[in-house]
């Protein structure tokens, strides 16, 4: 799991030093994200177990909640 935090502080800092953060920033940070050992087959593995174990009685979805995270994994 990746997770990406950045914080009021940081925010606020980036503000007031009035620093431009494009899309192609995002891009670039992400040439350099590193997988956690098994993420690479995390959904496959997930979705398999709940079609092993589930009996068709859970639907399962994944969604990835960004702010800029997208731009990020479009690079991988």
């Amino acid at each position: 799991m990746v997770i990406i935090n950045i914080n009021r502080g940081n925010c606020n800092e980036v503000y007031r030093k009035q620093v431009d953060i494009k899309r192609n920033d995002f891009k670039r940070r992400g040439k350099n994200v590193q997988y956690f050992k098994g993420i690479e087959t995390w959904f496959d593995r997930i979705n398999q177990f709940i079609q092993n174990h589930a009996n068709g009685k859970i639907k399962i979805r994944h969604y990835i909640i960004t702010a800029g995270l997208k731009e990020i994994l479009s690079c991988l």
